[in-house]
C-alpha cells in the first residue's frame, strides 16, 4: 500500500482513542486503525443499504399499494406491548 503524508485534525478524545488502539498492540500504526475503521464503516453502510433495499422499500411499496395494511404508531406500540407481555409470561 502506498501512503501519502497528510495531516488530519482530530478532537482530543478521538486522538486518544486512536492512540490507545495502537498502544493496545492490535494495530501497528494509526493508519492501520483508520484503514480498518473505514472498512468497517463501508461494510455498515452496505449493510444499511441492503436493509433499505430488501426490507424497507418493499414494505413502503406494499403500504402504498395496500394502505389498509398500515398501522398507526399507537397500534404498533400496543402490539409490541402485547408481544412483550406474552414473552415475559413464559417460564
Amino acid at each position: 500500500m502506498t501512503t501519502t503524508p497528510d495531516e488530519v485534525m482530530l478532537p482530543a478524545d478521538l486522538l486518544a482513542k486512536l492512540r490507545a488502539k495502537v498502544d493496545g498492540e492490535r494495530f501497528k500504526s494509526e493508519a492501520d486503525v483508520i484503514h480498518e475503521s473505514l472498512i468497517a464503516l463501508e461494510q455498515r453502510e452496505e449493510s444499511f443499504e441492503s436493509w433499505l433495499q430488501e426490507v424497507v422499500y418493499p414494505a413502503q411499496d406494499d403500504i402504498k399499494a395496500h394502505p389498509e395494511k398500515a398501522r398507526s404508531g399507537e397500534q404498533v406500540r400496543a402490539r409490541i406491548a402485547e408481544e412483550l407481555q406474552i414473552l415475559r409470561s413464559r417460564p
